[in-house]
């Protein structure tokens, strides 16, 4: 690798790396660990949130895609937390439409589907890039969640008309 060469000795680069891991930080050679982590943290607070009454899971679930959306709130906390909060409602959400089987109820409407896939196709023109790392939501942070929601649906029809049309 190339630190071995840049005059710091193998040990510091090891510990620098390490650190680097258990602070979550992309800037080390393993840049995606962050994700593990965040979502080991947004697993663990799903796992005692979802013992709670519903009306407890809905309103932190509501608090923390608020939380997320805040443009003030600093980035870069050690462990992604500002990105734990970003994820939650969608473990929960995703955990609840898997126990109702949300998509299962639905009816197919082709023409909806279709419509909605053009739609996906065109927000990224408008509303940007979001990227969980750095907590951008793109130009409208508020639509976020909304929008997000749409690909989900609309990705797991896709899935779901590959899957069974074989």
């Amino acid at each position: 690798p190339y630190y071995m060469f840049c005059g710091g000795n193998v040990v510091s680069r090891i510990i620098y790396v390490v650190w680097q891991i258990l602070v979550v930080s992309s800037k080390h050679d393993g840049g995606a660990t962050w994700f593990l982590i965040c979502l080991f943290f947004t697993e663990f607070i799903a796992y005692f949130l979802l013992k709670c009454k519903i009306s407890i899971v809905l309103l932190f679930t509501m608090f923390s895609a608020l939380i997320s959306t805040i443009s003030y709130i600093p980035s870069e906390f050690y462990l992604k937390i500002d990105v734990v909060f970003m994820a939650v409602p969608f473990f929960i959400v995703g955990f609840y439409c898997k126990k109702y089987a949300f998509f299962d109820k639905i009816k197919r409407n082709y023409l909806l589907e279709f419509l909605l896939l053009i739609i996906c196709l065109l927000i990224p023109l408008f509303n940007g890039r979001p990227n969980m790392y750095f907590r951008y939501m793109g130009n409208y942070p508020f639509l976020y969640y909304p929008i997000v929601f749409l690909y989900i649906f609309i990705f797991q029809r896709l899935l779901l008309r590959i899957c069974f049309s074989w």
